[in-house]
């Protein structure tokens, strides 16, 4: 085997293979490689760096994307917990629209509810031929004290005649103890026949009225209505929460 170079070589040869010469060399040729180790390294430092601000802006996006998808979601499922509730609400509402609720008499062990029913049906207009035909009990287990006064459940046979009744009634505000044959002129009233939920909320805005805070609270078709002043129109109340923050969607 010979180790002698051709001139071609010699020619082409990397400089870093020629044997040292000198301590000079040798330092010249060990800064020259420290210096190109250094080069790479800051430009796969740089690559690192670029492809690590990539790969951080991708996470960031994908960080914001994942929490507006999980507060989305949690919008939707809080609609569709409102919805459902506000559906099984309807349904509640629905098996009382036939009803309302005479409050105010008291109760005696002798009385007769069907001549209650006859004098304020009287008291309201009606003869005697034209006075719907109403089913009614009073809403208390038994035995119920004298002198104490749950309400009278009026149950009406068609929704219309209902309506009426209770149109003709809040015409006037006119009851009173004495169209029932009491001796006291005191008021009795006529309410519609509220769920759990809408008398808890009409509890509740009766007090922010008393407050100042609402102008007037009533109640139709079963859901309590609220105006905050005079000149708003009244806007339906589906929850206590709803009640609380103001102004309504």
């Amino acid at each position: 085997m010979s180790f002698k170079r051709s001139r071609e070589d010699l020619t082409t040869s990397d400089p870093e293979e020629e044997p040292v010469q000198s301590l000079d060399e040798l330092f010249s040729r060990m800064k020259t490689m420290f210096e190109k180790t250094n080069a790479r390294i800051e430009n796969c430092k740089s690559d690192l760096q670029s492809e690590f601000a990539v790969l951080r802006e991708d996470m960031q996006q994908f960080k914001t994307e994942c929490s507006n998808n999980v507060n989305k979601l949690s919008a939707d499922l809080s609609k569709t917990r409102d919805n459902v509730s506000l559906n099984y609400e309807r349904i509640l509402v629905c098996g009382k629209l036939n009803d309302l609720l005479l409050s105010g008499v008291p109760y005696q062990s002798s009385e007769n509810i069907s001549n209650y029913v006859r004098s304020v049906s009287l008291a309201l207009g009606y003869s005697d031929q034209d006075r719907p035909l109403i089913y009614t009990k009073r809403l208390a287990r038994l035995p119920i004290a004298d002198g104490t006064a749950p309400p009278l459940l009026l149950q009406f046979t068609f929704r219309a005649a209902r309506d009426e009744f209770y149109r003709r009634y809040l015409s006037s505000r006119n009851l009173s103890l004495s169209h029932l044959g009491f001796s006291v002129n005191k008021r009795i009233y006529l309410n519609e026949n509220l769920t759990e939920l809408a008398r808890s909320i009409k509890g509740s805005a009766l007090k922010m009225k008393k407050d100042g805070k609402l102008h007037s609270v009533f109640t139709k078709d079963g859901f309590v209505q609220v105006k905050d002043r005079a000149e708003d129109e009244a806007r339906p109340v589906h929850s206590v929460e709803q009640l609380a923050n103001k102004p309504f969607p």
